[in-house]
């Protein structure tokens, strides 16, 4: 069974679903946690009661009845431990990659251990996890990720409250984030029932993900009557589903009877455990199958259009994970992705790259950075195959400053120079007479602020751009081999969220606009523009006009965009303002 996990995971299908036991031994059971709330509402102990659901129902009338304020605090005093280490089960989870994370828990100890794993990464112009809610725009955001990559998501079903992790800084919450999530606690039987009956939008988005996804249920008894109730519901209208979903669970927590109905009732087939202790060693193992591969080495396009004449362009993406950068072959070239900063410096595949091009004698031993030239981004060392490129905004060139440099200023990474740079890197390649270009994902060093699957977007267009502007009668066969080695772009490019296919054919870009215009929830909808439109077009067609509006792209481009008054941007294109596909333009009206 452990290898239908990780063929799930490896298809983007595998979603954790955590409850309560996830944060066992820092935080109380469900049994304690009704019973710490009967302690704070003071509220004697019911002799004999084991019925939870009624006794949460009661404790939480009495504290509702002092209002939210008391409410939330009352549940995060029962929740226990403040600034704890996350369960070891929690920890091993966290180790792994997941796009989206469901949990019934009011904890932020998850969340912190995952901020935690990703702070080089979000260091490094990566994507910190959110925390999603029941509200519709959460629904939608979530739906899209079932998709489109996007930032981390844990969506929490039951609310969310935090202040349980030693790591509590991580959890990156507004204050205002705070309170809508807080506001939409589940505890007693009135809460859950209304989220089961009256939450239409949340019901239909729980729904499609029990459908089109395969949960990994962590720390869940599975015997909550409302929530086996809504699979119920799902299964009822649409039928079986076609995915398997899984259930970490004890032995001794479920009878021969109970696994039978949650297999051919439910299609939740059993990952049995010894004991609480045997669940961080499933995901630990889990984490290691996924660490070893399994995932599609190579991925590979031909364009239409001018092939028939012979001059056939091809892509190929290569998983070089445990590799690196490859030594050219006949009529092969590399390219460098690099920087200057006073010095000359090579990306970490292309130094070591470098340094076995000299030890093979494709390269001298003292290697001499070349110039770049004025307006150029590509520079080739010498007559060699190797070429380096500094695909950053920004740069000056000026005379070297003495041996070793490039005479070039840092400039900052920007996402728009990167499809440009790309079609300069081919010209250079193909007028050098070389068939075969390797390059890595360019612009994917540090202090972007921009994730890389944009930078491999943006790379995929500018190929495209370039083979559909070549002259006919150039009739060379050309073939650009992106060599990737970051693990999220490959679970984005094997779970199908980057469709390279539409990013080859359409020339056009598919992004979301967001419209904040003071409301609790604002207006989301995916369109499709020329990159040459301008911005005040595009605010004229999703009828966005009056004063006080401001423009901002997300991800940022580059470091020095802001969001900018619409009056002042009108003008502007969509690829001058830096939209690539899969991006946000967001307009937001300042509220008084």
């Amino acid at each position: 069974m452990e290898r239908r996990l990780l063929s799930a995971y490896e298809a983007g299908k595998l979603v954790p679903f955590l409850g309560a036991g996830m944060s066992r031994d820092v935080c109380p059971s469900w049994d304690g946690f009704i019973a710490a709330l009967e302690r704070v509402a003071g509220l004697p102990a019911i002799a004999g009661s084991t019925d939870v659901v009624r006794r949460a129902h009661h404790a939480v009338r009495r504290l509702r009845s002092d209002g939210p304020v008391r409410f939330h605090a009352a549940v995060t005093e029962a929740l226990g431990a403040r600034r704890a280490e996350a369960p070891e089960q929690t920890r091993a989870l966290a180790a792994i990659h997941w796009p989206l994370t469901i949990t019934t828990n009011y904890d932020d100890l998850y969340l912190c251990e995952a901020r935690v794993n990703q702070a080089d990464e979000v260091a490094d112009g990566g994507e910190a996890m959110s925390v999603l809610g029941r509200g519709a725009g959460d629904c939608q955001r979530v739906l899209t990720s079932l998709r489109e990559p996007c930032e981390p998501i844990l969506w929490a079903l039951h609310g969310f409250l935090g202040g349980q992790s030693r790591h509590g800084r991580r959890a990156g919450q507004s204050e205002a984030r705070r309170q809508v999530l807080a506001a939409e606690l589940v505890v007693g039987h009135d809460e859950y029932r209304r989220v089961a009956h009256r939450d239409l939008h949340f019901r239909r988005a729980f729904a499609e993900v029990f459908r089109s996804r395969s949960l990994l249920f962590l720390g869940s008894s599975l015997t909550d009557p409302h929530l086996l109730g809504l699979f119920e519901e799902i299964l009822e209208f649409a039928g079986p589903n076609s995915l398997p979903h899984f259930a970490a669970l004890r032995k001794a927590d479920i009878s021969e009877s109970d696994r039978r109905f949650l297999q051919s009732r439910l299609n939740i087939w059993v990952l049995p455990l010894t004991d609480h202790g045997d669940l961080p060693s499933l995901l630990r193992a889990l984490g290691r199958e996924i660490g070893r591969g399994g995932r599609a080495a190579r991925w590979g396009y031909t364009l239409p259009g001018i092939a028939s004449d012979g001059s056939e362009a091809r892509l190929e993406i290569v998983n070089c994970a445990d590799a690196g950068l490859p030594l050219p072959g006949a009529k092969e070239c590399v390219a460098v992705n690099a920087g200057f900063d006073r010095r000359f410096f090579p990306s970490k595949l292309g130094g070591p790259l470098l340094a076995r091009a000299r030890k093979a004698g494709l390269l001298p031993p003292t290697l001499q950075p070349p110039r770049l030239k004025a307006g150029s981004h590509v520079a080739r060392f010498d007559d060699s195959p190797f070429f380096l490129v500094v695909a950053r905004g920004g740069i000056e060139v000026g005379p070297p400053q003495k041996e070793g440099t490039g005479g070039t200023s840092r400039g900052q990474r920007d996402v728009r120079v990167l499809a440009r740079s790309t079609a300069e890197l081919l010209d250079q390649a193909v007028a050098a007479g070389y068939e075969t270009l390797h390059t890595e994902i360019l612009g994917g060093g540090r202090r972007r602020t921009f994730p890389r699957r944009f930078a491999l977007i943006e790379m995929v267009r500018g190929f495209a751009r370039w083979h559909r502007a070549r002259a006919v009668d150039d009739r060379r066969p050309v073939r650009l081999v992106i060599q990737v080695q970051r693990p999220d772009v490959l679970f984005d490019l094997a779970s199908g969220r980057i469709e390279v296919t539409e990013l080859l054919l359409c020339d056009d870009l598919r992004f979301w606009i967001e419209v904040a215009a003071g409301r609790p929830e604002m207006e989301r909808q995916q369109v499709f523009f020329a990159g040459a439109t301008p911005i005040g077009a595009v605010a004229q067609a999703v009828d966005v006009a009056g004063e006080g509006w401001s423009v901002a792209v997300i991800p940022r481009p580059a470091c020095d965009e802001e969001p900018t008054p619409l009056a002042a941007c009108g003008a502007r294109t969509l690829e001058e303002a830096g939209v690539v596909p899969g991006c946000t333009l967001r307009f937001e009206r300042e509220t008084s």
